[in-house]
């Protein structure tokens, strides 16, 4: 539960810096930042509204969060800051969840949370998914999310 906290708390600060930093300037002290683009599958299938971390692999804190959602072709453009296209050089961890809400049948009133992807993914000592973005005009990856699941988070 704790790594979904996480994941979902740094989702909510990327998407309120995403709708309230438009035409903001470039933070001081921001790396150079290179396109990077991952298509994400799962089941031989593009993996749709997933939500997506890269944390760099040789420290757990980052000042600068990278990361994004997938489209409706599983494709991330990955963005800094939430608003600044690209990630900074580095070696990365990837981060994964698609989360899914249903009507819970004991409470009329409540709601079951599903993973909809292995909870591997979305663990940082976990998750096997790792990219290496280089200073290239463009860093573009593939990856895949194994098998669909339905895990219910507690």
């Amino acid at each position: 539960m704790k790594h979904y906290l996480t994941f979902i708390f740094c989702m909510i600060v990327g998407l309120i810096m995403a709708a309230g930093c438009g035409g903001v300037k470039r933070p001081e002290g921001m790396p150079t930042l290179y396109k990077t683009t991952i298509t994400f599958t799962q089941a031989d299938a593009p993996l749709i509204d997933a939500m997506v971390i890269l944390k760099l692999a040789d420290s757990s804190h980052s000042k600068w969060y990278s990361g994004g959602a997938t489209d409706a072709n599983g494709i991330v453009i990955v963005r800094t800051q939430g608003d600044f296209p690209g990630a900074p050089v580095g070696k990365y961890k990837v981060l994964v969840s698609k989360l899914a809400s249903e009507p819970n049948p004991k409470n009329p009133e409540g709601s079951l949370t599903f993973d909809l992807v292995e909870p591997q993914y979305n663990d940082f000592t976990k998750t096997p998914l790792e990219i290496e973005v280089k200073a290239e005009p463009e860093n573009n990856f593939t990856l895949d999310v194994g098998a669909a699941c339905k895990k219910e988070v507690k």
